[in-house]
């Protein structure tokens, strides 16, 4: 499993800092089992906290880079529903049509939710990489998006 500073949470709240220092993995202790899963914690791509120059756009467009750059065709990524919805806000296009394509971009993906998506490469006029989820490959495959919670008045 590949810890990668890039997923990080967006936010700056102080329950967003990693736990773990540079290319090192957090303890997984023994509470819960986690010691009998046999799960070997990679932590070559991760760079300890955020610092304030890596914003979550950066994180975002490094972690699409990255992702490109992989061999596989399936990446199964953990992470957090901010950062989620930020990606999908950042790579779906603008003009992307359908309910879920409007949902993912508004809403969090629920606690334990899972949601499968294509990204697709590219290149623009100057050769710089873009990167774009193919709005049609979007499908919830487990929980799905959170209702969107009503403002108190």
């Amino acid at each position: 499993m590949l810890l990668h500073s890039s997923c990080q949470e967006i936010s700056r709240n102080f329950d967003t800092l990693s736990v773990a220092r540079p290319a090192e993995a957090p303890s997984l202790g023994t509470e819960g089992g986690l010691d009998k899963l046999n799960v070997t914690l990679n932590a070559s791509s991760n760079k300890g906290n955020k610092s304030l120059s890596f914003t979550g756009v950066k994180r975002l467009e490094d972690f699409a880079e990255w992702a490109a750059a992989q061999s596989g065709k399936t990446i199964v990524l953990g992470g957090h529903s901010l950062w989620f919805r930020s990606f999908f806000q950042l790579y779906l296009p603008k003009a992307a049509e359908g309910e879920l394509a409007a949902i993912s971009k508004a809403n969090k993906i629920q606690n334990c939710g899972a949601v499968g998506f294509t990204l697709q490469v590219g290149s623009a006029a100057d050769g710089s990489p873009r990167y774009k989820i193919e709005p049609d490959s979007l499908r919830v495959i487990y929980l799905g998006f959170e209702a969107k919670k009503k403002k108190k008045s």
